[in-house]
């Protein structure tokens, strides 16, 4: 599955900014039976997207439109975190120009246009959450 042309600025066949039903039903079409759902966030387990197979994914809502989304791989440490976002970022170049900044210790990238038009589409970073590190694939907010 891949993201939408930057133009559409869409996960898959929902687009960021389109009303709560219309955009869970596209989400459960294409990624399954997600195991959270609430009208702010709706969470999914162990899905794969543009290559990668991500731990946890959450879509978010706001005033019951879709504007941003999180996807998450759980690693063992910080050198797994920093290997799985360059993994991200490789299938992601494909499709979207991506920069890249360095903060903390460690390289993150930002990638494609918002759809507001200003700004970029994703953001790929690690970090440490709970006590276990993490790479993210951050759409939004919008």
């Amino acid at each position: 599955m891949s993201a939408g042309a930057d133009s559409l600025a869409s996960i898959g066949k929902a687009r960021f900014g389109e009303s709560y039903d219309p955009a869970l039903e596209k989400l459960k079409t294409e990624f399954g039976t997600p195991v959270a759902v609430s009208t702010d966030c709706v969470t999914f387990k162990a899905l794969t997207y543009h290559n990668v197979k991500f731990s946890q994914v959450e879509f978010y809502f706001k005033d019951k439109k879709l504007n941003g989304a999180s996807f998450l791989v759980a690693v063992a440490n910080k050198r797994l975190a920093i290997s799985k976002v360059k993994q991200i970022r490789d299938n992601l170049s494909t499709q979207y120009d991506i920069s890249q900044d360095y903060d903390d210790g460690a390289y993150f990238y930002i990638g494609g246009h918002s759809p507001r038009g200003i700004g970029r589409l994703f953001t790929i970073s690690s970090g440490k959450r709970n006590g276990g590190w993490f790479a993210e694939l951050r759409y939004g907010p919008f």
